[in-house]
């Protein structure tokens, strides 16, 4: 059994639980916690969407501490929707804030590092300043592509952000470092006023 003090706490959790549905839309992050049988963790989400979901494992055990995902998917007895929209798309509007991923490249490449850069504003066009630290950053970003064959989990350049009364925004730097080629779903994931906050974008990975 693998134990939590087998595995390095990473972003205030040992274990990090990406879910997604065959649509790429409804994406969950999740904690799963020990139960009483060694080796066993816990945890629940609620789907919004018919069909299978496919869920990674994100953990770093000891003794070399290297980032691993196991995968294996959820069955359900109805039909899924099929994953149709391969739209680049790089703005995108939740609960009337404005959000834009800004790559430094007009292209993102295989095996090329891209600096990208999160610019959060609102109605106004006044930028946000009021992000609240979640899991120790201000956004965590999270990339599925369309064959779900692969997945990007990135935080924001900088220090951790482990003040609860500190804020950010309203621009984070990234840097992208793809693994395969085509189309990829992003999610980048805010706190506000005490609620989680999914952000959806579309992305094109160059060969």
């Amino acid at each position: 059994p693998v134990l939590p003090a087998d595995l390095i706490e990473t972003h205030t959790a040992r274990i990090h639980v990406l879910v997604i549905d065959g649509s790429l839309t409804d994406y969950h992050h999740e904690h799963p916690q020990p139960t009483k049988k060694p080796g066993e963790y816990t945890f629940g989400f609620t789907p919004r969407k018919p069909g299978n979901y496919r869920v990674w494992v994100d953990l770093r055990p000891y003794p070399l501490g290297l980032q691993e995902y196991a995968v294996t998917d959820i069955p359900a007895a109805t039909p899924g929707e099929p994953f149709s929209d391969r739209a680049t798309r790089l703005k995108s509007t939740v609960d009337g804030l404005s959000y834009e991923l800004i790559p430094d490249a007009k292209t993102v490449q295989v095996g090329k590092p891209t600096p990208i850069k999160l610019r959060i504003t609102d109605a106004d066009g006044k930028g946000f300043t009021q992000l609240e630290p979640t899991m120790a950053s201000f956004t965590h970003m999270v990339g599925f592509n369309e064959d779900q064959q692969n997945v990007l989990h990135l935080h924001p350049k900088g220090p951790p952000a482990t003040d609860p009364s500190a804020r950010g925004g309203p621009e984070l730097d990234f840097l992208l470092y793809a693994l395969r080629p085509g189309f990829v779903r992003l999610f980048a994931q805010v706190q506000i006023g005490g609620k989680p906050v999914f952000v959806p974008f579309g992305l094109q990975v160059e060969p």
